[in-house]
């Protein structure tokens, strides 16, 4: 209990740290629901099914692959800023779904947010290695890690019932009901 608390003060005394960690909980969440549940709806309603949601999430694990290649080569000299920044890409793919684009530029959106994600993961985790002292990098890792997951499946249970209220007529197989 006493390394437990040693490592929430080390966490909740660095503002920058739980803040970002409050930001990634949502989005996270908002991404589990894309991924995981409104992505392959509209794919199956609009896109073209299975082949198409194939294809866009395909895009985003080359993008992801691609990321991390940028991201053990890139210097910055705000590398926290930088990766807050690219937590931004995230959002257009959903956006893109929302307006219904087609399939091969919803994938290069999810190509771009790969690449993004994984920069941001790198500068992340660096960060926290190079501001952290060691003797607590593990429990505060720990927090960090809960904190950002801590609201994904929340961002799935909640996907369907909200996309039955706010989808257009005819968007999803819910919003016909």
């Amino acid at each position: 209990m006493a390394d437990l608390r040693e490592g929430w003060q080390e966490f909740a005394s660095r503002q920058w740290l739980w803040v970002v960690v409050a930001q990634n909980a949502v989005v996270v969440a908002a991404l589990n629901a894309n991924v995981g549940v409104l992505g392959p709806l509209m794919a199956e309603e609009q896109l073209g099914g299975a082949r198409a949601w194939s294809v866009i999430v395909a895009a985003q694990a080359v993008g992801m692959i691609a990321g991390a290649g940028l991201a053990a080569r890139v210097r910055v000299r705000r590398p926290l800023l930088v990766a807050l920044l690219c937590m931004f890409p995230a959002a257009v793919p959903i956006a893109l779904l929302s307006a219904q684009a087609p399939v091969w530029v919803i994938a290069a959106a999810m190509f771009g947010s790969g690449i993004a994600s994984d920069v941001f993961g790198v500068l992340w985790a660096t960060t926290i290695q190079r501001e952290i002292p060691e003797r607590v990098l593990s429990r505060v890792s720990s927090y960090d890690w809960f904190g950002s997951l801590a609201l994904a499946p929340l961002g799935l249970l909640i996907a369907g019932p909200v996309a039955s209220v706010v989808a257009p007529v005819g968007c999803w197989p819910a919003a016909r009901s």
